[in-house]
């Protein structure tokens, strides 16, 4: 691109600061800087994004619905396409959450329980 060129496009606003487990309201014109953010999983909601991920040579289009996982660390920028006024991501942690103590306690005694049972009907039937 022609360096005349490069010069009369605009530059565009930017969205930063993105906390984890959030709705991103991305407007169109815009673009959303991730850093690091590498096991990111994104959701659109509504509209389509435009992503490009440092070290990755392809580009990828989300549209409503779609979901993304950032491969790399490094810079992930994410821009509203043009045919909407806005889009809008959420973006959750992709690692597994570990269920809370109680259901853990529940599940361990349900099952120790029911093998208790299992063991009891069989002594019985012998």
């Amino acid at each position: 691109m022609p360096a005349q060129a490069r010069s009369s496009i605009p530059s565009l606003p930017r969205v930063e600061d993105v906390e984890l487990s959030r709705n991103l309201l991305v407007p169109r014109r815009s673009v959303a800087h991730i850093k690091d953010g590498r096991h990111l999983e994104l959701h659109v909601e509504h509209g389509s994004v435009w992503l490009t991920q440092d070290g990755s040579t392809e580009d990828v289009l989300l549209e409503s619905g779609d979901s993304f996982r950032i491969a790399h660390d490094g810079l992930t920028l994410i821009s509203a396409c043009a045919r909407t006024p806005f889009a809008l991501v959420r973006i959750e942690p992709s690692m597994m959450v570990k269920p809370p103590l109680r259901s853990r306690i529940a599940e361990r005694f349900w099952s120790w329980w029911a093998g208790l049972c299992v063991e009891t009907t069989l002594r019985g039937n012998l």
